[in-house]
Formats: structure tokens, C-alpha cells, sequence
């Protein structure tokens, strides 16, 4: 997805390293982007931010924040530095607290049930 808030920064959702395609990008407030893609129930995948050498940064020590929400809830942000492009950063999971310290869940699409009934 390329949003017209960042430009020369793409971000891409992927299965089995191969981009899925997407339906119906939306500009948000100004400083955010939605984009819709068909889910594939019960495969893994991978939210990856490319930041092209033609990105413009204002000084040498401006990072983005790679921010990850799934269904509205937020997931995870790494920083990313842009000081030395180009800069790609890949987010395959989320990070949980477990009784042992921190653990990583690989993100996976949901089944989700399908019906041609309305909703009540």
C-alpha cells in the first residue's frame, strides 16, 4: 500500500513471501492509510515496510515508527531508521508476556464464518 501521507514508503502484507493483492485504499486523517485484502484462512503472514532510497527526511536522525494495527487493535511498532536507504522491515508476529518473560505469536488469518442472512 502507498499512502499520500508517505512518499516512497510502501507497505505490503505477505504470504509465503509473495504480496496479496489490495481492494479499496483509503486515505485516513492525513498521516494514516487503510487498505483491505483477502484473507487466507489459517496461513501465516508478514507486514513489510519498504522505504525507498528516494524517501525525503528532514535530518539524519528522523526514524518512522512502523506501527501495526489488525482488526483496529494495535499489535506492535518497531522504529525504523531512514538514514541509510534503501530500508525494508519485516513484522511477523506479536509480541505476548508469558509466564516465563516475552514470547513471539506468528501472525495467522483467522477462519472467519460467511452467510448470506442478514444481520439482526
Amino acid at each position: 500500500m502507498r499512502a499520500d501521507c508517505l512518499p516512497h514508503a510502501c507497505v505490503s502484507v505477505l504470504v509465503d513471501g509473495i504480496a496479496l493483492p489490495e481492494y479499496s485504499t483509503e486515505s485516513g486523517d492525513g498521516m494514516s492509510a487503510t487498505t483491505f485484502i483477502e484473507a487466507v484462512p489459517g496461513a501465516a503472514f508478514t507486514i513489510q515496510l519498504e522505504v525507498e532510497a528516494q524517501f525525503c527526511q528532514r535530518d539524519r536522525n528522523d526514524k518512522l515508527n512502523f506501527v501495526v494495527y489488525l482488526d483496529g487493535e494495535f499489535v506492535r511498532a518497531i522504529p525504523a531508521r531512514v538514514d541509510k536507504r534503501p530500508v525494508t522491515k519485516v513484522m511477523n508476529g506479536a509480541r505476548e508476556k508469558t509466564s516465563n518473560g516475552c514470547a513471539s505469536r506468528a501472525f495467522v488469518f483467522a477462519q472467519h464464518e460467511t452467510s448470506t442472512l442478514p444481520f439482526k
